[in-house]
């Protein structure tokens, strides 16, 4: 007996660095018949994936602006596009974010034309125009989409990549990246297992939150803020927060903003609902170079403790047109005051600095510190194996003499399992979109 295991897929990044809140690590699809290439960037919370029309670079915008959106795709010059309808695109809602798309099914490949990524023939796409989202997004979550019937749940692109046996499970890996490492660093996204040069092992699992528009979710015990060995302050009142790429920003309690306010000299202005950072702070920062600590862990208090240093370059952040005038550029800081605890979010600023696994299959996930040496230029990928491939393979290595290196292979994946697993929950992820 032999059992098929598929490897894990890395997913390359574009090497651009893009977007109008910072500069971040884009990841290329191809869309339609034929391909459409369009820069997006992964998303945590999102399940389908979202693209810019054509109508999202109206005249009245700048010239370079169908680059700065990732390029865009044109669903009438796709021979393969089938429309459904105008619905939410469902994401951040909680922080008052509201936009719609047209959604419909196209065919979709990973990657640059010829890299051989993998390609759904009936992915679900998302066209949009507003520019809440300046930068479409890949869908990580393996949730299932409901249009208009509940009972006709449509799956998602990592579903279908299982499926199909194309990737060993339901999980990934995902690091932003960031400019300021090692001369640019890329964000990496691994789907089926992980990436091991690019994180220091943690080895404490978070399970899923039952609330499936939040499974992402931590403790941050306390948020320590240094300036070389000088402490600065301390934050200690324990609150949970949702990771989410989508978006760049670190949403935290009103009392946690003051204390950065106080230890950094920042000061919220409500009309641009942003902290700018003037260019005699934005000095000021640079030079001194603060640290910024979030200890985090499964448990409200005590227990294990990952921490997650996140230096001032991970927030020295600019922002550009739409947010401010055609061929303006202003320094910002990307925190801002949640209102509630259905607010506090780790945006794609904090995963410049975190690794994340999340394992669908189990209901748990792990974060960790990213490496930072010239070693994370070899990748180092592991196999994250479902449970029943798990034991099939297993299985099949004790009975059919394998040779030593297939042997050696299974247990490297089934020790990747053990890592990460605390819980075996599978957790059937959907949730109704509405009709805007």
């Amino acid at each position: 007996n032999t059992t098929n295991v598929p490897e894990p897929i890395s997913f390359a990044p574009s090497q651009y660095w893009e977007g109008n809140d910072g500069a971040w690590s884009t990841f290329p699809l191809q869309v339609g018949t034929p391909p459409q290439v369009v820069r997006v960037l992964p998303s945590t919370a999102g399940y389908n994936n979202w693209v810019v029309a054509p109508r999202g670079c109206p005249a009245s915008y700048p010239d370079q602006c169908p680059d700065q959106r990732g390029a865009l795709f044109t669903s009438n010059d796709s021979s393969t596009w089938k429309g459904r309808d105008v619905f939410q695109l469902g994401l951040n809602q909680n922080l008052g974010y509201t936009a719609s798309g047209s959604f419909g099914f196209d065919k979709l490949t990973l990657g640059w034309s010829g890299s051989g990524g993998p390609t759904d023939d009936n992915a679900i796409i998302a066209w949009y125009i507003g520019t809440t989202y300046w930068l479409g997004i890949f869908g990580l979550k393996p949730q299932a989409t409901n249009f208009t019937d509940i009972n006709n749940p449509q799956t998602s692109f990592m579903s279908r990549l299982k499926d199909r046996n194309l990737i060993p499970s339901l999980s990934y890996a995902y690091t932003a990246g960031n400019r300021y490492r090692l001369n640019g660093v890329y964000g990496s996204l691994t789907l089926g297992g992980y990436d091991a040069s690019r994180f220091t092992a943690s080895n404490v699992s978070f399970p899923f939150y039952q609330d499936v528009s939040r499974d992402l979710l931590v403790n941050v015990q306390s948020i320590g803020l240094k300036s070389g060995e000088t402490d600065l302050a301390t934050y200690g009142t324990s609150f949970p927060a949702f990771i989410d790429s989508t978006i760049p920003y670190i949403y935290l309690p009103l009392d946690a903003c003051e204390v950065f306010e106080r230890a950094f000299g920042l000061t919220w202005n409500s009309t641009l609902n942003r902290y700018p950072v003037s260019a005699t702070l934005h000095a000021r920062l640079v030079r001194e170079n603060p640290q910024v600590t979030f200890n985090l862990s499964p448990n409200v208090n005590g227990g294990a403790v990952v921490p997650i240093t996140l230096p001032y370059s991970a927030f020295d952040l600019n922002v550009s047109y739409p947010l401010t005038a055609i061929g303006d550029s202003q320094f910002y800081f990307p925190l801002r005051r949640g209102d509630n605890v259905t607010q506090y979010t780790l945006g794609r600023t904090f995963l410049q600095e975190a690794y994340l696994i999340a394992d669908y299959d189990r209901g748990n996930f792990t974060l960790a510190p990213c490496k930072w040496d010239t070693g994370i230029t070899t990748q180092s990928l592991r196999a994250i194996l479902s449970p029943a491939l798990a034991a099939a393979a297993a299985a099949a290595s004790a009975s059919s003499g394998m040779s030593t290196g297939a042997k050696a292979g299974i247990a490297a994946g089934i020790v990747a399992v053990a890592a990460i697993a605390a819980a075996a929950i599978f957790i059937c992820l959907r949730r109704k979109r509405r009709n805007t």
